[in-house]
């Protein structure tokens, strides 16, 4: 994992490998998260899963910790989306 601070909104991230073995920007802070498979919200383990899940519950039953996906909280996230040919100017 490195620190790092988010170019576009300045708040702390660190970069997460996930099990693909791609790195992926997240919140610093540990967040505890009850795993469930109509949840709201993402986490990505330690393990490097990136699991659906709730971020409200009862602390003694939560499933674990892990960071939540910087994409998330940014202020900015869409200055980072990548963008594929169909998107780029001048293509239909």
């Amino acid at each position: 994992m490195n620190e790092s601070t988010c170019r576009a909104c300045g708040k702390p991230i660190i970069w997460m490998k996930t099990k693909a073995g791609r790195t992926m920007p997240c919140d610093a802070r540990l967040q505890l998260y009850w795993q469930s498979d109509e949840g709201s919200q993402r986490i990505l383990t330690h393990a490097g899963e990136l699991k659906r899940c709730e971020l409200h519950g009862i602390p003694e039953e939560a499933s674990g910790m892990g960071r939540t996906p910087h994409w998330g909280s940014c202020a900015q996230p869409d200055q980072f989306r990548k963008r594929g040919k169909a998107n780029e100017p001048g293509r239909v």
